[in-house]
């Protein structure tokens, strides 16, 4: 893992979601964000209980269906500027290419995985056959 490059990352996402914080709030900018109605039952903004806040957004539940998701939510046009501009976004893609992200994610993979328990895997079907 490259911690030296992940670390830059976060510095680097935390200064660009500074920008969208108000200070006085704590909470995204009005001018950043839309409320939205509950994305699986359409239930309105005034059917949604705040649970807590948390990172600059309001998390609420839907007392319709009980889904949980934050509202208001950043405006799409807002996330696609923000992305476009984004030195976050580019070190992330630099992340992904590092020759010590490949080696995890290779030793990470289900194939390595399953080479590595196939052992304990067969011992486990057969726990399950009896």
């Amino acid at each position: 893992m490259d911690n030296a490059l992940r670390k830059k990352f976060f510095e680097q996402l935390d200064h660009e979601i500074s920008f969208l914080i108000d200070q006085k709030t704590g909470l995204v900018k009005n001018a950043y964000t839309q409320k939205i109605n509950c994305p699986l039952c359409e239930a309105k903004p005034h059917q949604h209980d705040l649970l807590f806040k948390k990172n600059g957004f309001k998390f609420v539940r839907c007392m319709k269906c009980c889904l949980i998701f934050t509202n208001p939510q950043i405006r799409q046009d807002i996330i696609e500027s923000v992305y476009e501009d984004s030195l976050s976004a580019s070190i992330w893609s630099e992340l992904q290419q590092s020759p010590e992200e490949e080696t995890e994610v290779q030793e990470k993979s289900p194939t390595n995985i399953s080479e590595k328990h196939r052992h304990n895997a067969k011992e486990l079907a057969a726990l399950c056959k009896r």
